[in-house]
């Protein structure tokens, strides 16, 4: 017979913790598994609900639901169905027989009934073949000949409801394994049972018990809640003292603020409220004795999903008329703002071991002006510059009778713009200062020819490593502040990549035709005779190089050095030389990048350069290195274009003088050798793949190809051996070869020592296409194998 419900196209998800009977072991006490005509794979069948405990006797009215997720009709005598509890104890099976035959996206129910006792949700009797499901616990398994096709254990009780695997999505075999997407039954299908015996099931409810809210509803279906990170809510408002009664308005029940949406989020679960707060404020830590909160939540456990661009408003009251002509609130909170502090309001989200786990805050202490909110300015519409009292100012726009403020919506400028602030364009924002390492001075003018005058053609160069503001940089020399940038209010933003010249003088006449000039700067002297540069901001040195003045020409830094350490070191620059003409005739490249140093020594012998910096390389030694898949013969273009091979590392190695070849004999006596000025350096776990070339339109459609080697592998009869310094390091050998086409695919649970031989276990076909569609997985982690 053939079974012909069909699931819908969207119909279930779900998982439950994998158990598996040791009593259908292959030849375990000496018993060979009955023949499986269907020969399934793992995951083509899913159990997907199951009742256990029945309402009244449990005999004949235990059932267990399958799916067909394989996409074809599928006979399913010889597969064997076992149950044991969760320890591996009162093991029992049943194996199908007949002509039983389960279509493709169809449900089929096997019950624990003889046949023709079966009740009609019933399509299959076992009898008692399984005894009876255990109430509290169980491990349910399907077999076909040695393939565990599907196994569940499950670890609670539903009484009179069955076990059901969430209907919101197509089941599956691997989310079937997590016992939180499993919920019970509630559907009644006979008198006193509930549960969809051989029907898509329903999608789960949240479990409203939970302290952690991690899933809601979203229309029909139930997701993951994404929960908002730091940055993602921002106080933008906070009415503290109300105008009160000669405004005809109850002060506490005029109280609100406001928060920011800055990503689209979910905000089940989160808590708002009120805390004592002494000292700086910190984001990262816990609130300390929060005095007050609001938890939001929902009845039906609906998404509360908030967008990108909202103002949310909470107030103590909904009612205009109570809450002083406010607007329709997002919530209402119950606590009182206090009038003065310090204080703290505070968004975050319960945690069991550090009271709150903190979002945003918003403190004030005596800077609450009565009748109006404190407003922060949207220049610093960011979740830290509002930590600053100077990003906030009362609100003049008056909104109703209990005072002043923009409730729901964007504020407006402050009407005295804070001190703290810096302008760009016509907004006002907290500016973001430069740090150590995000300016690095790579070119220094001290001596020109060309210019005018010597003062007038003098300037430096700038690298930028970070988007930063520039208002308050200090320039100087010898420790010594000689001028500080400053355009009134402007933040001065700088981007990172850039290269700044600042120069005494921008007037390309006079100057000796800088390029660009970015920067003017007074009072600082590029003296002929040296001196130490320095940048700083507040007191604090940003950077300082050293530099010396030879007459037309620059000193800059070489490109290997560009580091704000590494430009204290005298050895790291050199002279600009006369080919590197610009403006009148001056040599140097400002705003440009720096050619090499030509007279600087090449890196120390058995060096490489990190981040420009000489350092003994990291050699790979057996063990380091394992070669994971091997593409001998490709298809989709010639041999000569698309073999490749990948390598994992199991430690921090550096491939720098890595020798390699298919013949062991030419390993040692002509490999091939990688070599680089640069360390070539990889961390456990990272993997590269050697190509015949690095060209996707070439060799195949390798996107991740890394280095290029020139040997030609066999397609039979072959290897790939590495080593360094003479020692063999790795090698895999293959005999008889995959087909055309088809990469050997090292499983990715092996062990690294059992790989040597390409031909048998653990190796298998690759059967993932890539590019122009041979099959492996160049430069990502190899899938199972079987």
């Amino acid at each position: 017979m053939q079974l012909i419900r069909k699931a819908p196209a969207l119909s279930l998800l779900g998982a439950l913790g994998l158990g598996v009977a040791a009593a259908l072991a292959p030849g375990c006490g000496g018993d060979e598994l009955p023949p499986c005509e269907a020969m399934l794979a793992k995951g083509e069948l899913v159990i997907t609900e199951l009742l256990s405990d029945p309402a009244g006797a449990d005999t004949g009215k235990e059932w267990i639901e399958l799916y067909n997720g394989s996409g074809r009709s599928v006979p399913l005598a010889g597969l064997v169905v076992a149950y044991s509890r969760v320890d591996g104890s009162a093991d029992k099976t049943h194996t199908i027989e007949g002509d039983l035959e389960l279509a493709a996206g169809a449900y089929l129910v096997l019950g624990g009934v003889l046949a023709d006792q079966a009740p009609a949700h019933v399509d299959y009797g076992y009898g008692n073949d399984l005894g009876s499901l255990g109430n509290d616990e169980g491990v349910l398994q399907l077999q076909c000949g040695a393939t565990i096709v599907d196994a569940v254990t499950y670890k609670t009780k539903f009484e009179e409801a069955s076990w059901a695997l969430d209907g919101s999505e197509e089941p599956d075999a691997t989310r079937n394994d997590d016992m939180a997407h499993w919920c019970h039954g509630d559907v009644e299908y006979e008198a006193g049972q509930l549960g969809t015996p051989g029907e898509p099931n329903p999608a789960c409810k949240p479990d409203v018990t939970s302290e952690d809210v991690t899933r809601c509803v979203d229309g029909e279906a139930l997701r993951d809640v994404v929960r908002p990170l730091p940055g993602d809510l921002i106080f933008t408002e906070v009415m503290a003292d109300p105008a009160g009664a000669d405004a005809g308005v109850d002060e506490d029940k005029a109280e609100w603020f406001e928060l920011y949406v800055a990503r689209d989020v979910d905000l089940n679960g989160l808590g708002v409220g009120l805390t004592s707060v002494d000292g700086a404020v910190d984001e990262s830590a816990p609130v300390p004795g929060n005095d007050a909160e609001l938890t939001l939540e929902t009845e039906d456990d609906s998404c509360m999903r908030v967008t990108a661009g909202s103002y949310l408003l909470f107030s103590r009251k909904a009612d205009p008329v109570e809450s002083g002509g406010l607007p329709e609130p997002y919530a209402t909170f119950s606590f009182s703002l206090r009038n003065s502090g310090p204080a703290a309001l505070f968004v975050g989200f319960e945690n069991a071991s550090l009271g709150i786990d903190v979002l945003d805050l918003a403190a004030y202490d005596d800077d609450v002006t009565a009748g109006a909110a404190r407003a922060l300015a949207p220049a610093a519409l960011d979740y830290l510059a509002n930590n600053d009292p100077a990003s906030w100012c009362p609100a003049v726009e008056v909104y109703g009778p209990a005072g002043a403020g923009s409730p729901g919506a964007p504020n407006p400028t402050c009407a005295d713009d804070p001190g703290s602030l810096c302008r760009e364009g016509d907004s006002l924002r907290a500016p973001v200062p430069p740090e150590l390492g995000d300016l690095i001075i790579t070119e220094v003018m001290a001596d020109p020819d060309a210019a005018a005058s010597e003062t007038d053609g003098e300037w430096f160069e700038v690298e930028v490593t970070r988007d930063v503001d520039l208002r308050g940089l200090e320039l100087g020399k010898d420790d010594r502040v000689a001028y500080t940038l400053t355009d009134g209010d402007a933040c001065l933003r700088v981007s990172a990549g850039a290269r700044l010249v600042f120069a005494r003088n921008d007037d390309p006449v006079q100057n000796g035709g800088l390029p660009q000039v970015d920067f003017t700067y007074g009072s600082l002297s590029l003296t002929n005779a040296g001196a130490t540069l320095q940048l700083g901001l507040a007191g604090v040195v940003l950077d300082a190089a050293p530099f010396t003045a030879e007459t037309g020409a620059s000193y800059k830094l070489a490109p290997t050095a560009i580091d704000a350490t590494l430009n204290d070191d005298p050895m790291n620059w050199c002279t600009a030389s006369d080919a590197e003409v610009y403006g009148a005739g001056d040599f140097g490249t400002p705003g440009g990048e720096n050619p090499p140093c030509s007279d600087m020594p090449d890196p120390p012998g058995g060096t490489c350069l990190d981040g420009g910096v000489p350092r003994d390389p990291v050699p790979p030694v057996a063990g380091d290195l394992v070669i994971t898949e091997i593409m001998s013969d490709p298809s989709a273009v010639t041999d000569a274009e698309g073999e490749w091979f990948e390598v994992l590392a199991t430690a921090p190695v550096d491939l720098n003088g890595l020798e390699m070849h298919k013949d062991p004999q030419k390993l040692i006596d002509a490999p091939e050798v990688l070599d680089a000025a640069d360390c070539l350096h990889l961390e456990p776990g990272e993997r590269v793949v050697f190509a015949r070339g690095l060209d996707p339109l070439v060799n195949g459609g390798i996107d991740a190809a890394d280095f290029v080697f020139a040997f030609g592998l066999n397609n039979a009869s072959s290897g790939v051996y590495l080593g360094h310094g003479g020692a063999l390091v790795e090698e895999v050998t293959f005999v008889a070869g995959p087909d055309a086409g088809v990469a050997r695919s090292l499983d990715p649970s092996a062990n690294a020592s059992a790989n040597d031989d390409v031909d048998a276990a653990p190796w298998c076909d690759a059967v993932a296409p890539y590019g122009d569609g041979d099959l492996g997985s160049p430069g990502q982690e190899n899938p199972a194998c079987g």
